[in-house]
């Protein structure tokens, strides 16, 4: 569906035309696995550079040391833009769905959503949705926290939103996120994520919303030690559907990230 095409009026309107099924599949499956099918849609970043977003996912979860933290960019202010203010006051859910889903992927403890203080039309749909999707426990398991920044052109730079995140103006960072993120001090790198609007809003739409019966997106019991979003695999051997690592090429693919990133 184009991501226009649906407009609603409340949460309740939004899971009722198939809203929240992307994060309920993304978390019955293996961060990792949700990371490879991401990667496999072929969704590249909207924000101007074209990244492939699976990559971008891929490099914040496995490299660097300390925690992991998600960013959604909603400080649009390149000349003539609207697109993310316009998805932001059209359908503020799905954009929250996919930073959820973002957060849970690359094992963030924290999530947050940067925009101008002076975009108030966006705050308020964005305030509104945040509530609701709190109230009805659609969010998963990661906090999502809005932050207001100024209506300066370097607050949608990357490294000047995370800035304006920890208290400071907008300017520029030498190292990217990715390298050296929020709240970082060594040996602590805290590699963290940005993703514009228009990606995060493409991310719920990125695979299949049912759990199929093998593969990434098999439903699956977690035993307590690996029920935070940051555990990479369950305490089983092979595929938790077919049991079978020859024959589950999806488990075999995921298996040895799961291992090298479980833990963290």
């Amino acid at each position: 569906m184009p991501l226009l095409d649906l407009v609603p009026r409340s949460f309740g309107d939004y899971e009722a035309a198939g809203g929240g099924r992307g994060l309920q599949t993304a978390l019955t499956g293996w961060p990792v696995a949700v990371i490879q099918e991401v990667a496999r849609s072929g969704l590249r970043g909207r924000g101007g550079a074209g990244f492939p977003t699976g990559e971008k996912w891929r490099a914040v979860r496995a490299v660097g040391a300390g925690s992991r933290f998600a960013v959604g960019n909603a400080a649009e202010g390149e000349p003539a833009t609207f697109k993310d203010r316009l998805l932001l006051r059209t359908n503020p859910y799905q954009v929250l769905e996919g930073l959820a889903i973002a957060a849970y992927a690359v094992g963030a403890e924290r999530a947050y959503i940067g925009l101008k203080e002076t975009f108030g039309t966006e705050i308020q749909a964005l305030s509104r949705a945040l509530g609701e999707m709190r109230e009805a426990d659609a969010l998963g398991p990661v906090a999502v926290e809005l932050v207001l920044g100024p209506d300066l052109y370097l607050f949608g730079e990357e490294t000047g939103l995370e800035e304006v995140i920890e208290g400071r103006p907008p300017l520029p960072r030498v190292a990217r996120p990715f390298v050296q993120g929020l709240f970082a001090k060594p040996p602590a790198d805290n590699p963290t994520l940005v993703n514009n609007v228009e990606t995060l809003a493409n991310v719920p739409t990125s695979w299949p919303t049912a759990p199929t019966g093998c593969g990434p997106t098999a439903p699956k019991p977690l035993p307590a030690r690996w029920s935070s979003p940051s555990a990479g695999m369950s305490g089983g051997r092979g595929c938790l559907s077919c049991r079978s690592a020859p024959r589950c090429a999806p488990w075999s693919r995921s298996w040895p990230a799961a291992r090298r990133t479980a833990g963290r």
